[in-house]
């Protein structure tokens, strides 16, 4: 029966499969050079076999592990997951005086950024100034000050240092969209501050930097490009923060001239925690909590939120439910509502 089958591909026009050989152990599922391959042993046409990808001229990758299902995660989490790939898939052709620029190396720590900034399909180098400049399609590479060059090794990958990432990207969000530039740095700093074990896409265990890190950069990179924005927003960075919506909250009503947030609040009686608002106004006694996505598709999410809501209220907390689409793209209408609702609240407990 094979032998009939096999008859059958080859006189009807087909080429018989190919059965390729396997590779190194040392190269499977994993970005490399040619040079790199051939000095192992492996020849020109398993190179050249269609198995392999080629991101780069000169770079194969074997991509044995099969893609996870795309129609179940958002867009953006499908596009941030290609995109970290294909930055990490660069990785063997980085010379001694190259590390990856703010946007991939963002994307590699799974750092939170704006949609033209995530969907940003070059890969993005940085290079100390005095070195030559990397020349490859796709490639695109910023210098750095001498004084300022600080890296790290993460994942075989060479970064920025978080304090030089987070300088860096100041210029990369004012260009993509200066209006939205304040709350997007913002988002980034609390990332990179956050120890929530919890915080989406990190790649990482723990903080990356702390905010008096951040703030001694933003000084030392003072009056490169971004200084003021990185001057306003810097010292509005907490380490409590467990979402970039939590950051955008914060960051909306702060703006409107709404007092500032306490961040992961604990309500407790008698030393134990009942509930732990994400944000929460302390005089007015309003609990602010974002809704997500995993808030509505998880049946046991679905159910703490009930029980959580029921213990704020009977603690004399207001609870307050929002969602992304109240606060983008045009926050105004939740605004007024939060202002309205304080009002009432101080009212209501007789701090007017």
């Amino acid at each position: 029966m094979l032998h009939r089958v096999y008859r059958r591909r080859v006189t009807s026009g087909e080429r018989p499969p190919q059965f390729r050989r396997e590779l190194p152990a040392k190269l499977r599922g994993q970005s490399f050079t040619v040079a790199d391959a051939q000095a192992l042993g492996v020849g020109r046409g398993r190179l050249q076999n269609r198995s392999l990808e080629r991101p780069f001229r000169g770079v194969r990758v074997d991509a044995i592990a099969p893609e996870t299902t795309i129609e179940r995660e958002t867009k953006g989490a499908s596009i941030r997951r290609k995109l970290r790939a294909h930055d990490l898939q660069y990785a063997p052709l980085l010379r001694d005086s190259q590390a990856y620029g703010a946007i991939s190396a963002a994307r590699v720590l799974g750092l939170p950024l704006p949609w033209l900034l995530l969907n940003d399909t070059r890969v993005h180098l940085i290079v100390p100034e005095g070195r030559n400049l990397p020349r490859r399609p796709g490639v695109v590479t910023r210098i750095v000050p001498l004084r300022l060059w600080r890296t790290f090794m993460f994942e075989g990958a060479l970064l920025p240092h978080p304090t030089l990432l987070y300088c860096l990207m100041s210029r990369d969000l004012l260009r993509s969209n200066a209006s939205a530039a304040r709350s997007d740095l913002l988002s980034l700093g609390d990332a990179l501050v956050t120890v929530a074990p919890n915080y989406p896409n990190r790649v990482w265990n723990g903080s990356l930097t702390t905010r008096a890190a951040l703030a001694s950069a933003v000084a030392e990179w003072s009056p490169g490009y971004g200084s003021s924005l990185l001057r306003e927003m810097t010292p509005q960075i907490r380490a409590e923060v467990e979402s970039p919506y939590e950051s955008l909250m914060r960051f909306v009503l702060h703006d409107s001239g709404y007092p500032e947030l306490a961040v992961q609040h604990s309500l407790k009686v008698g030393g134990v925690e009942l509930a732990r608002p994400d944000c929460a106004d302390l005089k007015a006694k309003i609990a602010y909590d974002f809704e997500g996505l995993g808030h509505l598709v998880s049946p046991s999410q679905w159910r703490r939120d009930v029980k959580r809501a029921r213990l704020v209220t009977n603690l004399g907390w207001h609870g307050e439910r929002l969602t992304l689409s109240d606060l983008w793209p045009d926050p105004s209408e939740f605004i007024r509502h939060a202002h309205a609702l304080r009002e009432r609240r101080l009212r209501l407990l007789g701090e007017t």
